[in-house]
């Protein structure tokens, strides 16, 4: 990997390395098992963001969102790079 023109050293490296890591979190937070009581602000957010109902696993938007949300941004990364 070269220096881009004004750009800085490794700048493409950390953002897949960001991208990696906020994946992580949005996959452990809508597949994290909680136990036999979930927290109401847990269901709340995993059914506004991924349609999940109380306990379930996401419904088909959501994991549209998991699988490609993470390759559209690297797709982008690598089309900016």
């Amino acid at each position: 990997m070269t220096q881009a023109r004004g750009g800085r050293r490794g700048a493409a490296f950390f953002t897949l390395l960001s991208i990696l890591a906020i994946t992580a979190a949005w996959w452990a937070l809508a597949l994290w098992p909680v136990g036999t009581v979930e927290p109401e602000w847990l269901a709340r957010t995993r059914a506004a963001c991924f349609g999940s109902m109380r306990g379930g696993l996401p419904d088909a938007g959501g994991w549209i969102l998991l699988v490609g949300q993470p390759l559209g941004m690297v797709g982008v990364l690598f089309a900016v790079w």
